[in-house]
């Protein structure tokens, strides 16, 4: 049996001929104008078919075939062929977080001595925001912290927790000035070794605490070796202090990579992993890459700079992606470091009407718990124009001790923010379209904007 219109359109099906025009909406009424009781005009559009209400849908099988049909080949009367044309923009449940402008720093706070931002005693401020803790183990002040503290304080970030930056001397005034400019940012002078000075500075109420080696005699190999021994017996300090549970908010940076394995024997103290040794055929090279220290982003060497420096001298557009990754906030401010070689860009980037966009962690929404990451990274792309880049795959919270069963059975992001446990798991970048998302998953994105799910 074949459902036509006429019998013109009958011979059309069963002579196998092809019809521009067939596929029309026969369920039209014939009282409308004239064009629409003529065949060779279209009398629904492909957005027009596909919305469809069920009461004016077919029930038939074959009447059903014909409408499925009848969405593929619809085209134009001069038979051109076209493609389905742009997919649906989806409507994502999201809040964007930004500050509406970076704030500039007012005049009296240019003005303001060094001494006015040295504090004594941290909990004592009371922060509404948990403070951010940098500890220096050096002799002396570190250089370049503008750079560490200038993404915390992008526009587009939103929360700007206060940053603590802890060492035994105090920074001299060609130092300060490149942080002076930053809000929020105070200065403990005390020994790191002692625990009540790291307490002083507020590792006990740390949103995260950082770790900065001493990059002072190392010259030679032995000493390399020795280098990061005030580092491992710190560490060890603050994670017996905070516990197994906040243990990895703890962000260690270290000289040799192969004292990874010490960091890592910290964290299994805590009992996020089982503690058996890794075969003795397996390479240092891949000791350290599948540590749980450094999979996890809990530690870093100076040694991975070897890498990036050498590509960068067959490449030298590198250096300026990973500017543009960490820093395109700040681009339109004077905290933004260096120039850009993207000059041609730049020219036509104002009147284009685009948006800079800067990597983020966040929770994953709860409609994508269960589902792939194709289907993840689909819909945010066509529903938020956010670009999913990898995953920070979190382990289970029901092997962190002291933890209820109750907790354990909820996402991440159905929990408050309080009550989520410290991220802590192994980087998954590139993952495979069919690999399914969990509720304890954070997604790594590129958004103009941090993106917080409603």
């Amino acid at each position: 049996y074949v459902i036509a219109r006429d019998r013109t359109q009958a011979d059309l099906v069963l002579g196998m001929a092809k019809d521009p025009n067939w596929g029309s909406s026969h369920s039209q009424s014939a009282s409308t104008s004239n064009g629409a009781n003529d065949p060779l005009v279209p009398k629904a559009s492909l957005q027009q078919t596909a919305q469809l209400t069920p009461d004016k849908a077919v029930s038939s099988p074959t009447a059903a075939a014909i409408a499925k049909d009848k969405v593929k080949h619809l085209s134009n009367p001069t038979n051109i062929k076209r493609g389905l044309g742009a997919r649906k923009k989806r409507t994502a449940r999201t809040i964007m977080w930004a500050a509406s402008k970076l704030q500039e720093t007012s005049e009296r706070h240019k003005s303001k001595k060094m001494d006015e931002f040295v504090v004594d005693d941290v909990p004592k401020l009371h922060f509404p925001l948990k403070p951010i803790v940098v500890v220096s183990l050096g002799s002396v002040f570190p250089e370049n912290l503008e750079f560490f503290i200038a993404p915390l304080r992008a526009p587009t970030v939103k929360d700007h927790h206060p940053i603590v930056l802890m060492s035994s001397e105090l920074p001299s005034e060609e130092v300060f000035a490149h942080i002076r400019p930053f809000s929020d940012v105070f200065l403990v002078k005390g020994e790191p070794t002692r625990l009540g000075s790291l307490k002083r500075a507020g590792i006990e109420i740390a949103f995260k605490v950082v770790l900065l080696c001493s990059e002072e005699d190392f010259g030679t190999a032995s000493n390399q070796l020795l280098a990061d021994a005030t580092s491992i017996a710190v560490h060890k300090s603050i994670t017996s202090l905070l516990g197994p549970r906040n243990a990895p908010m703890v962000v260690t940076k270290l000289v040799n990579r192969s004292n990874v394995n010490f960091i890592s024997h910290n964290l299994k103290q805590s009992g996020w992993f089982d503690r058996g040794r890794p075969p003795s055929t397996t390479s240092d090279t891949i000791k350290f890459l599948c540590s749980p220290s450094f999979a996890s982003g809990l530690t870093y060497s100076t040694e991975l700079c070897d890498n990036l420096i050498i590509n960068h001298f067959f490449n030298p557009m590198i250096k300026d992606i990973v500017r543009e990754l960490v820093f395109s906030p700040l681009r339109e401010s004077k905290l933004y470091p260096g120039k850009s070689k993207f000059s041609a860009f730049e020219r036509n980037f104002a009147a284009s009407g685009l948006q800079r966009s800067s990597l983020f962690t966040c929770e994953l929404p709860l409609d994508f718990v269960g589902k792939s990451f194709a289907y993840c990274f689909e819909y945010l792309l066509l529903s938020d124009a956010i670009l999913t880049l990898g995953v920070y795959r979190c382990l289970p919270p029901d092997l962190v001790p002291g933890v209820s069963p109750q907790s354990t059975a909820k996402a991440r992001i159905e929990r408050h923010e309080t009550e989520r446990a410290v991220p802590f798991g192994y980087v998954y970048l590139n993952p495979l379209e069919s690999e399914i998302m969990t509720g304890d998953d954070l997604l790594y994105v590129l958004s103009h904007k941090q993106p917080c799910w409603a």
